[in-house]
């Protein structure tokens, strides 16, 4: 007849305590996979941070390159022909603001669009520059990203007074006195290395003043042989124009007060 065996003392017991390891390694080995995986993610999150944070400082700089190659352009290009586009007529809003040879400019890896608008100087019309302001709005993008950044800036031009001469003297109170043979005033356009300029030639003076006699005008000179040292558009010598002058006093005035607000 068969007969159940008794456990010896403690095998019941390591038996459990075993079951009881096993839970708590698995427990472990859990909370390790957890762990991995959570440095894993961080780890993932952290380098499309640091890519997305390039990517967007890439389209800063390309927005930048725009802004800055409207400004160079807007150098020489009157606020009205950039407000009214490359076909020169505001009624066709399309390419309004477009100064480039296309709206689109590539650059290293994306490319800006630039555009350039009318400020709000009271003429409720956005084709017309009033106070010599306009707003440039660049806009740079990558290309291979969605990156994407917009760059908005004022910029102003200072309308500059042309001068009619030389050297214009503005004040029919006018005492002129050329003393020796040792100066030279020319109203032709020069390079800086002294070769001709583009632009035509102006009059070597001009005075706010009526015509005087020849002897008058041969009498401003201590020496004959410096009135050649007078040269201009007028051919003469000395190549002096009088009378009303275009540029008044309070041009001067108001062009010194543009280029300290634009200095400032």
């Amino acid at each position: 007849m068969p007969t159940v065996g008794t456990p010896k003392h403690g095998e019941g017991f390591l038996r459990g305590e075993r079951g009881t390891a096993m839970v708590v390694a698995l427990v472990m080995l859990s909370l390790l996979s957890i762990l991995g995986l959570s440095a894993i993610s961080s780890t993932v999150f952290t380098l499309r941070t640091s890519a997305n944070y390039r990517q967007s400082v890439d389209a800063l700089l390309i927005a930048e390159a725009g802004l800055e190659h409207a400004k160079s352009v807007l150098r020489s290009l009157p606020f009205k022909q950039a407000l009214a586009g490359p076909d020169g007529n505001p009624a066709t809003l399309g390419d309004n603001g477009i100064i480039f040879a296309s709206e689109t400019v590539a650059f290293r890896n994306g490319a800006y669009t630039v555009r350039v608008t009318d400020n709000d100087d009271g003429d409720n019309d956005p084709s017309r520059d009033r106070d010599q302001r306009v707003i440039i709005t660049s806009t740079g993008k990558l290309n291979d990203s969605s990156a994407r950044k917009v760059i908005t800036a004022l910029v102003s031009k200072a309308n500059l007074a042309t001068p009619p001469a030389a050297v214009s003297v503005l004040d029919a109170q006018y005492e002129l006195d050329f003393r020796g043979n040792s100066f030279t005033i020319e109203g032709k356009d020069r390079n800086p290395d002294g070769s001709a300029g583009p632009e035509p030639a102006i009059n070597g003076m001009a005075v706010e003043a009526p015509q005087p006699s020849a002897a008058e005008i041969d009498g401003f000179f201590d020496a004959q042989a410096a009135k050649n040292n007078i040269t201009g558009s007028g051919g003469a010598s000395p190549d002096i124009a009088f009378g009303d002058t275009p540029l008044q006093l309070d041009e001067v005035r108001q062009t010194r007060e543009r280029l300290i607000q634009m200095a400032n």
